[in-house]
């Protein structure tokens, strides 16, 4: 998705935060299916959730919307999800 930081900066984060602030509950959001995610992509999206144990997660599918239409996403080729 073009973000600008790694699985490893997040976990850094995570891991500081849960360690200056015991008892912290952390959320994430997650997008399944985003063009060109693999297997293996999907795979440790899956180990980070269970590695974290986060007390919320919201999981979504990738989908084109038609109002963000100039979003390079909408170009790319559909994941092994999609197809």
């Amino acid at each position: 998705m073009n973000r600008e930081y790694t699985m490893s900066d997040f976990r850094t984060v995570v891991d500081t935060l849960n360690k200056l602030v015991p008892g912290m509950q952390i959320a994430t959001d997650i997008i399944c299916g985003f063009p060109g995610e693999t297997v293996k992509d999907f795979e440790q999206t899956i180990g980070l959730i269970k590695e974290n144990k986060f007390s919320r997660v919201h999981i979504s599918q990738f989908y084109p919307r038609p109002d963000h239409s100039g979003t390079p996403a909408t170009r790319m080729k559909k994941s092994l999800a999609q197809q």
